[in-house]
């Protein structure tokens, strides 16, 4: 068979690829774990290559080339190695069991063998950043020294097979890198994207805090997470002082470094597990899973203090800021997510209307 033939049948095999991409995109975009994700991965992969072994391109008399390898070990590649390890038991096992013959035992090796060059090659040659079509092209010269296993047969015949079948071999791989890497390729950047434009949505542009909507999300998570009879939730709003003045006095532009100082405060003084949201406006949140009512108010008047003693400087203005508190904890049954809400933000507007520069506490029972 011609190389214009073995690309013509590859090229029929573009549609298996396709999906074969497809489904890989599919896959990491769902919310699986990691390890799940790696073994869905292996058997798709391996799924696909033993589909590639019943549809060989016959070289010559008793002896075929398929896409076996370049597919088992791209798995390895871009699944990680759990993904290649999957793969390779369930190519190998249909080759071995079900092909049979004396290439058998090569065969099996070879497969493995290909997983392993898979994973290598996107391990130490691309490690800097995501494959350009010439290191797929180099990717699928690597995997298709699986070949090598050929020697396992006699010297004889693996001199003469190198000769006859290993160019036509050599072909493939690199075709089948490129093609179905170029596929893989294009899936993992769209998912990029989506995972950029997801987060965007969830972030404050300006202080690059959560935003309200992420603060909701977050709350929701933390009132149906587990917990037990004595869990409870807390939350803290604060809102700037006469930030309307600021605005006015200083300018918008000075407003918005007041807004990003603010956020950077809160960042500091909030632990990992604390989501930190702008609101909206000059409305800040704290959200504090598992957390009592005396750490609430003790993280916000360890805020409110670091931000008495902070000042605000932008081109020739420089003032200092106060802001309001309402702090409101909740212990099991939790109440409604709507009426944690409002129980903050009832706190916060007591805070405002009695004198400002104070946090109050939401009155009234803290359990559904």
């Amino acid at each position: 068979m011609s190389p214009l033939q073995i690309l013509a049948s590859l090229a029929g095999s573009a549609g298996l690829m396709a999906l074969l991409a497809l489904t890989f995109g599919t896959l990491e975009r769902s919310r699986l774990p990691g390890w799940s994700r790696s073994l869905a991965a292996g058997l798709m992969f391996g799924f696909v290559a033993v589909v590639a072994m019943l549809t060989p391109v016959i070289v010559m008399d008793q002896v075929v080339i398929d896409g076996r390898s370049v597919i088992v070990g791209l798995g390895a590649a871009y699944g990680g190695p759990l993904a290649g390890l999957v793969a390779a038991v369930v190519a190998a096992l249909f080759r071995y069991f079900q092909i049979g013959g004396p290439g058998a035992f090569p065969g099996t090796i070879g497969i493995f063998l290909a997983a392993l060059l898979g994973w290598a090659w996107m391990r130490f040659s691309v490690a800097a950043g995501r494959p350009r079509f010439h290191q797929m092209a180099i990717g699928g010269f690597v995997i298709s020294q699986q070949f090598l296993v050929a020697w396992i047969i006699g010297p004889h015949v693996a001199a003469q097979m190198i000769a006859t079948v290993y160019p036509l071999l050599l072909l493939v791989s690199v075709a089948g890198a490129v093609v179905l890497g170029t596929l893989v390729e294009r899936e993992r950047r769209l998912i990029d994207a989506e995972r950029r434009l997801e987060q965007a949505a969830l972030r404050d542009s300006l202080t690059g805090l959560s935003n309200r909507r992420d603060f909701e999300q977050e709350l929701i998570r933390a009132r149906s997470g587990p917990g037990g009879a004595e869990r409870s939730v807390a939350m803290i709003f604060l809102d700037l002082d006469d930030f309307k003045k600021i605005n006015d006095r200083y300018g918008h532009a000075a407003g918005d470094e007041a807004l990003r100082v603010f956020g950077g405060i809160l960042g500091r003084h909030a632990a990992e597990r604390q989501t930190v949201a702008r609101i909206g406006g000059e409305e800040f949140a704290i959200l504090l899973p598992d957390h009592d009512l005396p750490e609430a108010c003790r993280l916000a008047d360890g805020v409110m203090e670091a931000l008495r003693g902070a000042r605000v400087e932008y081109g020739s203005a420089a003032f200092s800021m106060t802001a309001s508190g309402g702090v409101a904890c909740f212990s099991t049954p939790l109440p409604e997510v709507d009426d944690m809400l409002r129980a903050a933000d009832e706190a916060l507007y007591e805070a405002k209307h009695g004198g400002r520069d104070r946090v109050v506490v939401a009155a009234g029972p803290v359990a559904a």
